[in-house]
């Protein structure tokens, strides 16, 4: 592949991964967020929080209570889920 080619293919490759990110976005959007998890989010490299994140589209929902924090730090819970009752 050529330099021209190469230029060419990356255009595309960011082209597709903006319109994919825009697709992911109004999914997100869209989304019940009627369950989740508490687990590990990076909002930027190298900062990481407790928060909860949604079990359908991976979104960050919320800060966890104390209490869910708590089930999140317990060995015996690998996974801790929660489901919201509408």
């Amino acid at each position: 592949m050529n330099n021209k080619e190469t230029r060419k293919r990356t255009n595309e490759i960011f082209a597709a991964q903006e319109l994919l990110q825009q697709e992911l976005e109004d999914v997100r959007f869209n989304c019940s967020h009627d369950s989740y998890r508490i687990g590990n989010w990076s909002w930027r490299p190298g900062a990481i929080n407790v928060a909860k994140i949604c079990n359908h589209c991976d979104e960050h929902v919320g800060t966890p209570s104390e209490e869910e924090v708590n089930l999140f730090d317990n060995p015996m819970n690998s996974n801790p889920t929660i489901s919201i009752e509408e």
